[in-house]
């Protein structure tokens, strides 16, 4: 609730006459007092902002109603001119901008978008499942990878070959993601270095006309193979060796040493009691780390030209598109907190001594 109304706040922030924008997108030139007034009343701007709005005295319950410019400038220089008032509480009900806005959200609708005149829920809508079809995956084989690695690292904790495979993790780990993708495409992508180098498909992917945008996304899933790899590359060093850390401090409890004493060895106590109590903790980076790759998928999109939502992110700020990125923010607010939800879930069912609800 909280993000929703700080976004719309930003929205009526914005240095863009949404009107105007419209009305050019459609090709209008010579715009019209009729024309403008039109449109402006059915983006519903001719309405309060809000359920209820503070304002002097002697202001009119609603700004909003005067729709030229020209006017409300002229209105808001007289009304300013007196020096002494006091507060006044309007009241407006549902009968205003935020709840149009609001429910235009949960609704599918919420607009045009002003580059290319499409609605703005099923453009979006396209676009967020690319990022969760790559978004899913990553998280899957790192996770699955991490802990598998993790595992390892505990049962041979001294070995040489733990040892180097910890520290090339880690040199993956500090290199930035955009530089680690730019050095996979520079050098996976092409032959300019050698014909073996060429490993993986160009950048960008293909368009089918007429397919869904699940089919074009098996039809292109050799594509994602690469910016999945780069993911999954730069996730599997914090969650191996969280893993590990996690399995070793159950090892170092009292329980774990009663079960050596009992002849239990490293690899049955680990199957049988330390990895679903080490989990506990790893359900944790689990659900930071799904919000973060979510959120985080901006940079790997734009550099291999995925349509996901953090390339339309992108772009649509790029052409002051705020009907987008304003739904944009709306749904990413709405993901993160649905996975926090899913984490809860998680919690309890791995240890149902946690209860929702209760301390």
């Amino acid at each position: 609730m909280l993000v929703s109304v700080i976004t719309f706040s930003l929205s009526k922030r914005v240095p863009q006459d949404a009107v105007f924008a419209i009305l050019e997108s459609r090709g209008v030139k010579d715009i019209t007092d009729e024309e403008y007034a039109k449109v402006y009343k059915s983006l519903n701007l001719h309405k309060p902002n809000f359920y209820f709005s503070i304002l002097p005295h002697h202001y009119p319950d609603n700004l909003n109603a005067t729709i030229s410019y020209q006017d409300k400038k002229s209105l808001e220089e007289n009304l300013s001119r007196k020096n002494f008032f006091f507060p006044s509480i309007r009241l407006h009900g549902l009968d205003n901008q935020y709840h149009y806005w609001l429910r235009s959200f949960f609704s599918g609708g919420y607009g045009i978008s002003i580059s290319d005149g499409q609605a703005v829920g099923p453009k979006v809508s396209k676009a967020l499942t690319w990022t969760l079809s790559i978004t899913i995956i990553d998280l899957v084989v790192s996770f699955f990878l991490g802990i598998y690695l993790g595992v390892i690292f505990t049962r041979h904790k001294d070995s040489k070959l733990t040892t180097a495979m910890t520290y090339m993790l880690y040199a993956l780990y500090s290199i930035p993601v955009f530089w680690l993708a730019t050095l996979l495409v520079v050098f996976f992508t092409t032959d300019d270095y050698g014909a073996w180098t060429n490993w993986f498909p160009s950048l960008g992917i293909d368009i089918y006309p007429g397919k869904s945008t699940m089919q074009v996304i098996w039809l292109n899933a050799h594509k994602l193979i690469l910016p999945i790899l780069c993911l999954t590359l730069h996730s599997l060093a914090y969650v191996s060796r969280y893993v590990q850390r996690s399995l070793e401090e159950e090892l170092a409890k009292p329980y774990a040493e009663l079960a050596y004493v009992k002849g239990l060895t490293t690899t049955d106590l680990i199957k049988s009691h330390i990895l679903k109590n080490g989990l506990m903790s790893v359900t944790t980076i689990f659900i930071s780390a799904a919000a973060a790759a979510f959120v985080g998928s901006l940079i790997i999109e734009v550099i291999f030209n995925i349509p996901g939502i953090g390339r339309l992110l992108y772009f649509s700020i790029a052409s002051t598109d705020w009907n987008v990125v304003f739904f944009i923010l709306m749904v990413l607010a709405l993901v993160t907190s649905v996975v926090f939800i899913i984490g809860d879930i998680l919690y309890t069912t791995l240890n149902p001594r946690f209860k929702l609800g209760h301390d």
